[in-house]
């Protein structure tokens, strides 16, 4: 199932962590994996590796970013593969940065990695949550 991060849960994982209820990764780690810019920040400022990426505000800007196809456009915050789209050539790049003007939202875009996995980490007990 796709998750569209939302301010409801941005809310219940506030009320677990003034409850004090004990979890495994805290509250505020959680919270964080919210919001992708945030992720990819406290990364780089931990010195750990990213994937080069660009991030637009507007149509206007994402529209003049020059990357070789193919490559990956992420608009907004959703997870599970929504929010996402391969683009392969420039014409088909034309359309879409056409239809992200819809999207009100920032997008991030990086290399298409061609692999079979995809490998995902959460720091447990991270000094980020604090």
């Amino acid at each position: 199932m796709g998750i569209r991060p939302d301010p409801r849960h941005r809310a219940a994982l506030e009320l677990i962590r003034l409850s004090g209820v004990p979890c495994t990764n805290p509250a505020p780690v959680l919270a964080r994996c919210h919001d992708r810019l945030s992720i990819l920040a406290v990364m780089r400022e931990a010195g750990l590796p990213a994937i080069p990426f660009d991030a637009a505000l507007s149509d206007d800007m994402l529209r003049r970013l020059d990357r070789p196809v193919p490559f990956v456009v992420k608009v907004g915050n959703p997870h599970a593969g929504f929010g996402k789209a391969l683009v392969r050539d420039a014409g088909a790049w034309t359309e879409l940065s056409d239809l992200l003007f819809a999207a009100d939202d920032h997008a991030a875009v990086g290399p298409f990695i061609d692999d079979e996995r995809d490998v995902r980490c959460l720091a447990v007990a991270s000094a980020c949550g604090r």
